[in-house]
């Protein structure tokens, strides 16, 4: 990994926890994070997309999502992933 000089990064002074707020990384926001799941890919600052969905499926929001998608079942629109959360449940049934 390249370490830009003006990171301040070994210069065994105050702020070296922090070198990586000095390296250009732009930030990123929910729509770059939405196209690495949906492509398999990274967000820009590298978090890899698995990452991003073992964080989304370890919170309490992701409960939220699920009871808003089996509410919803019924609508056209939710189906492709209705079916994918019966498939799964089937898979998981004796």
């Amino acid at each position: 990994m390249h370490i830009s000089p003006e990171s301040g990064r070994y210069d065994h002074l105050h702020g070296d926890e922090d070198y990586r707020d000095h390296l250009g990384a732009e930030a990123i926001d929910y729509i770059d994070v939405l196209h690495a799941i949906e492509a398999g890919t990274s967000t820009p600052d590298g978090m890899h997309y698995y990452h991003w969905c073992t964080r989304i499926a370890e919170s309490d929001e992701m409960t939220e999502i699920i009871k808003h998608i089996v509410k919803n079942r019924h609508k056209k629109e939710y189906a492709e992933i209705m079916n994918n959360i019966e498939l799964a449940i089937e898979g998981w049934l004796p």
